[in-house]
Formats: structure tokens, C-alpha cells, sequence
């Protein structure tokens, strides 16, 4: 059969991995912009994925006044102060 390609031989040696994961990677890219196509051409509403928590706290070091400006020397002395 003249069109087959052993992907176990070609994949063994660092440029054919790397061949390998360049092509299956654009033709991934290439699939998804299809379907986003059609998908907006058609004019279906895909749903949307909701993300919802509870009981969750965020607590952060912050500055306030001049310490809170991004220069060198508050940089550094932030860095310091903090390890």
C-alpha cells in the first residue's frame, strides 16, 4: 500500500514527534475554526458554561499610597519585606 505511513517509526526520533505534533495540532486549529464557522453561520447558540462558589475568601498582600506604584525602589522593598 503505497499512502501509509508508520506513525510508530516516524515518531521515534525527536523530529518526527515534533513533525507529528505540528500536524495534528493545525489540523486540530483547522477543525475548530470550521466548526466555529458553521456554527456561527448556522446561527446556533451554544450554551454557556456557568462557574458558581461558595463559601470562598480571597486574601492578598495590598499597598496603599506610594508603596502601591510599580517603580524599582518599591519593588524591591516589597520583595524584601515579603521573604
Amino acid at each position: 500500500m503505497e499512502g501509509l505511513v508508520d506513525i510508530n517509526r516516524l515518531a521515534s526520533g525527536e523530529a518526527g514527534r515534533a513533525l507529528l505534533e505540528r500536524v495534528f495540532q493545525d489540523d486540530s486549529e483547522r477543525f475548530l475554526r470550521r466548526l466555529r464557522d458553521r456554527v456561527d453561520r448556522v446561527g446556533i447558540d451554544l450554551p454557556a458554561i456557568e462557574v458558581r462558589y461558595q463559601g470562598l475568601s480571597v486574601q492578598v498582600d495590598a499597598f496603599v499610597g506610594s508603596r502601591a506604584l510599580p517603580t524599582l525602589w518599591n519593588s524591591a522593598t516589597n520583595f524584601l519585606q515579603f521573604d
